[in-house]
């Protein structure tokens, strides 16, 4: 570095802790001695000790003393400056809140305190103690609140001009848009133009009972965004709406707004920052401490560079990081942070305040504090470029099994009765342990996971055996470069998992399948032959049955013959003979008993024919393909088959089917099914009508039987169409409840057409039968 040697003469060095001297020496950077421009960063240092060397760095302008006894003095310029106001009472709190910069270079606060040493005398602005937030006009009106209402100062003469009194509490904030100025607090909104006095556009009909206005930034002339303890709200000039907007998961204050070109910074108390543009909100990543989650204030510097204050320092954060993170959500923000060693002894700053920071005449930021103002030029900053520097990470100690191992060990073959690794990491460089991300993975498909660099330790509860490998990476905050590093290891297997042993396992297991396939072989040789025996035997008994149902189907097809053509014939020819002669027969008495034999020998031939139905059907499982058919003529057929059993009743069968009506289905199926439904309704009918009908959609069509007889109860239809017979159907008589064959066919008929039965009835109402098939 350059330096000017002013004597040689090589004596004892004094120091002290306000200055560095050396009785024969002086060194200068800069033209200025090191004490003019440089401070301590350790203190309660001994008044004599030996110095042997300095060094100064010119990236972090830092200086370097070696000493004899007491390792290496550090000594950094005084960037920051803690402030105190000038009429500050003893034993009172220096917290500053709100900042006024005056003409005069000095700053006052809402709660009356004065900072700055200029000698031009100023009137205290804040005679009362004021709300937290004021608000600077373009016409250099200072506006703010206290219990006296709203205060309007004029900067210019110096003078309160206006005081208005109503009911509104005193932590206002206010803000100008389209010349006229709005005001909100916790129960409404006011406003102030050019042709009115404040008066109220909005009263808000309920609020949180702990509900503050922060801070208040105009999105477009016809928008406000409003940060308050609730959440983020906007209020909409046009329809003089207040909604909320944005409420954070786990309830955090809002307590500033930044606008960063056509962005918006928000800053909470206890949940980090948000960004917001076009509706959308986006969470920043914290920082690896998580100082960054009470965030308050922003301020932009020359370089583009963002300030913010915290609850635990100072952030200087790159701007085009953010717009990065907005374009390409990456979770890495460009940043660095600035703390105790940086020389900031109150790390506590205030936030909920309007304005929060100001930048001074001299190009100076001042940010409010706990303890007074923090000041400092970010122009220092900016001319060290710490991009560059970059930390080292290497592994300082190791425990397995939570005993410490030495490193040499830890580059040979570990042992295989390994429980647990612990890797307690060093990390090396020119920066504080806040201004480092480290970290790392132990798969290279693993997700990254980051550790703390106050307790950089990683655990590693379970380890493959071979080659394991710890990933890390590391960089500056202050830089988007990550600099990786991995520490390969390896973990012997135990003697039973040992790769060579594999071999000899895959031999022994072939050779036990092998053996138990053999034996397996045998069994199965053995139980076949059995097999073998009892098939044949149940061969031939097969063999036999089917002889014997064949001959009984044969049977059973003679019978059924027999029944159709001995049956059926003589039953048709006797009811047409019994016919003929009751309209021949005048004898009142001979003629009523031949036409109860037409009747029964008609039953008959009913019964006979759904028994031969019932037969044919029941044993059917599946009809051949349906072909097209007219309803309409199968339907007349059938009512001029069943007329005959109409004489006597007061009813008639109706056709209302359209002519050349064509569907698609099973002829002598359809025409058993409908041939039973149509003779239970004429049986269970004495006056009116029985109508058939259709219904056709692209999806189905139904065939609809609607009579007009005595009905039933849902007991019994339930029991005709399950079969199932429950309730009070048990109980019916038989005349009543039939013979059941009719409605077995109409069951079975119903399922081999995959069709769907539906009745609806009253009693002594009358039924109607619906039959639903798809298309």
């Amino acid at each position: 570095v350059p330096m000017q040697q002013q004597e040689q003469n090589k004596s004892n060095n004094v120091f002290t802790e306000k200055s560095v001297k050396f009785s024969k020496w002086e060194y200068y950077v800069n033209n200025k001695t090191i004490y003019e421009i440089f401070e301590l960063l350790i203190k309660n240092l001994p008044y004599n000790e030996y110095y042997k060397y300095i060094q100064y760095d010119k990236i972090t302008n830092t200086i370097y003393i070696g000493t004899d006894n007491r390792g290496v003095i550090v000594c950094r310029p005084r960037y920051f400056n803690r402030i105190l106001p000038n009429n500050m009472m003893v034993n009172s709190s220096a917290s500053a809140y709100a900042q006024v910069l005056l003409k005069n270079g000095n700053i006052q606060v809402n709660d009356g305190f004065v900072f700055g040493t200029s000698k031009l005398t100023s009137p205290n602005i804040f005679l009362k103690k004021s709300g937290s937030s004021t608000f600077i006009s373009s016409k250099n009106i200072l506006y703010y609140t206290n219990m006296d209402g709203i205060i309007e100062y004029d900067l210019n003469k110096n003078v309160i001009i206006k005081q208005t009194k109503n009911d509104f509490d005193n932590q206002n904030v206010f803000v100008e848009n389209n010349n006229s100025i709005y005001s909100i607090n916790n129960k409404g909104i006011i406003k102030k133009d050019s042709l009115h006095d404040w008066f109220s556009v909005l009263k808000f009909k309920w609020a949180p009972s702990t509900f503050i206005v922060h801070d208040i930034k105009v999105e477009n002339p016809n928008k406000l965004l409003v940060a308050t303890t609730d959440g983020i709200y906007r209020y909409n000039i046009s329809n003089n709406s207040f909604r909320l907007i944005l409420r954070d998961e786990n309830k955090a204050n809002f307590r500033s707004i930044y606008k960063l070109d056509n962005y918006f910074l928000f800053g909470t108390y206890g949940s980090g920052i948000y960004m917001y543009k076009n509706n959308i909100f986006k969470k920043i990543p914290l920082d690896p401490n998580g100082y960054m989650k009470y965030t308050h204030c922003f301020i932009e510097d020359e370089k583009h560079n963002i300030w913010a204050s915290s609850n635990k320092g100072l952030f200087m954060f790159a701007k085009k990081s953010f717009i990065n993170f907005w374009d390409h959500g990456s979770r890495n923000i460009i940043f660095k942070y600035f703390g105790k060693l940086d020389g900031i002894d109150v790390l506590e700053m205030n936030g909920g305040c309007a304005p929060c920071a100001l930048k001074l005449s001299n190009g100076d930021f001042s940010f409010p504090g706990i303890d007074g103002l923090i000041q400092f030029n970010p122009n220092y900053f900016n001319k060290i470029d710490t991009n560059n520097i970059n930390p080292s990470i290497y592994i300082d100690k190791l425990y397995i099994n939570n005993n410490l191992v030495s490193l040499d060990n830890f580059k040979k073959s570990l042992s295989s009765d390994i429980k647990n690794i612990d890797f307690q990491l060093g990390i090396s460089g020119m920066l504080s342990e806040e201004n480092v991300i480290v970290e790392y993975k132990f798969d290279l498909n693993a997700t990254w996971k980051r550790i703390s660099v106050k307790n950089p330790t990683i655990h590693l509860d379970k380890t493959s055996f071979g080659q394991n490998n710890l990933f890390l990476r590391f960089r500056n905050t202050d830089s988007d470069y990550w600099i990786s590093s991995d520490f390969p290891f390896y973990v012997n297997y135990p003697k039973s998992l040992h790769p060579l042993m594999i071999v000899f396992y895959v031999i022994i297991f072939i050779t036990i399948i092998l053996f138990y396939i053999r034996i397996k072989t045998i069994v199965y040789q053995k139980r076949q032959k059995e097999l073998e025996s009892e098939v044949a035997l149940k061969t031939k008994s097969l063999l036999n049955l089917n002889k014997y149902l064949t001959e009984r189907n044969q049977a059973k097809e003679h019978v059924l013959a027999i029944m159709n053509h001995d049956v059926l014939t003589p039953l048709k020819y006797l009811h047409m003979t019994a016919n003929n002669l009751e309209s021949q027969i005048q004898d009142i008495n001979l003629k009523k008993s031949i036409h109860q034999i037409a009747t029964t020998s008609k039953e008959l031939e009913y019964l006979t024919s759904n028994m031969l139905n019932w037969v044919k059907f029941d044993n059917t499982t599946n009809l051949f393909n349906s072909q097209k058919l007219n309803v309409y003529l199968l339907v007349n057929n059938l009512i001029e088959f069943i007329t005959p059993f109409l004489v006597g009743k007061g009813i008639g069968i109706v056709n209302k089917i359209p002519k050349n009506t064509e569907i698609l289905n099973w002829p002598d199926p359809l025409r058993i099914l409908l041939y039973n439904i149509i003779m239970n309704s004429v049986k269970s009918t004495e006056h009116g009508n029985v109508n058939i009908s259709i219904e056709q959609s692209k999806a189905y069509y139904c065939i609809i039987i609607e009579d007009t007889g005595i009905g039933m109860s849902k007991s019994m239809a339930k029991y005709l169409i399950t079969g199932k017979s429950k309730d009070q159907v048990e109980n019916l008589p038989k005349y009543k409840k039939g013979n059941g064959v009719g409605y077995q066919i109409i069951r079975n008929v119903i399922k081999l057409m995959k069709a769907e039965l539906k009745i609806d009835s009253k009693l002594n109402e009358g039924t109607t039968i619906t039959i639903k098939f798809k298309i």
